[in-house]
C-alpha cells in the first residue's frame, strides 16, 4: 500500500537531515569563520569587512572553508537526529 513503514520515515528522515544540515554548514561557514575573526579583531564599525580583507589577502579565499569538516560532521549527523525525531514523533503521536 502506500503507508510507510517507520523505518521508512526514519531511513528518509535521516537521510534528508545529513544531507540538508550538511549542505547548509559548507553554505555558511565562511560567514561564520569571517564573524568570528571579526569578534576576536578589532572592536569597530567595519569589522567584519577588515577580517574578510585581511583573511583573503593573507591566506587567501580557501581560508574561508578552514575548519569545515568538523563542522559538518557536528551538525550534519545533529540535523538528521532532530528531524527524523521530529518526523517520527509527529507521525506517531498526529
Amino acid at each position: 500500500g502506500g503507508e510507510e513503514t517507520v523505518g521508512q520515515v526514519i531511513g528518509v528522515n535521516l537521510l534528508a537531515g545529513v544531507v540538508g544540515g550538511s549542505c547548509a554548514s559548507v553554505i555558511t561557514h565562511p560567514f561564520d569563520v569571517i564573524k568570528t575573526r571579526a569578534q576576536v579583531g578589532r572592536k569597530r564599525p567595519g569589522a567584519t569587512m577588515v577580517a574578510l580583507r585581511e583573511m583573503v589577502s593573507s591566506e587567501g579565499w580557501t581560508s574561508l572553508w578552514r575548519g569545515v569538516g568538523p563542522r559538518v560532521l557536528k551538525i550534519g549527523p545533529s540535523c538528521a537526529i532532530v528531524l527524523a525525531s521530529y518526523e517520527f514523533f509527529k507521525k506517531r503521536w498526529a
